[in-house]
């Protein structure tokens, strides 16, 4: 039997809420809804509106669209967080100057990332 969309977005707000290790309580004030709704939404007794959908993802920041693709498990970018803590262990090792520098060379590049000058 194929799965429903309400089916699907149950799944998937599951499986958001228990990467963020959260209760569905602590899940639903993150989102800014009710424990109620998150309880319905995940046991697929309510197709979730547009615009809680929009609560969750921003809640976990992520784009909507990537919350709603079901073809792909949303991981919150393991490497991301893995090369964080490689960085971290490696900066651990240097003086605090040289941790400074670096904070502003990675100010510096955000900031040209956002406003490349032409």
């Amino acid at each position: 039997m194929n799965e429903t969309i309400r089916q699907k977005i149950a799944r998937r707000v599951r499986e958001l809420r228990k990467l963020k290790n959260m209760t569905q309580f602590e899940f639903a004030e993150l989102a800014g809804l009710s424990v109620e709704a998150i309880s319905a939404i995940e046991r697929a007794k309510v197709t979730a509106s547009l615009e809680s959908l929009e609560q969750i993802a921003e809640a976990v920041h992520l784009p909507l669209l990537r919350v709603m693709n079901f073809d792909k498990p949303v991981n919150p970018d393991k490497s991301i967080a893995d090369a964080l803590a490689r960085f971290q262990s490696c900066l651990q090792q240097h003086p605090l100057e040289n941790i400074n520098l670096l904070y502003t060379i990675a100010l510096n590049l955000a900031e040209y990332k956002t406003n490349p000058k032409k």
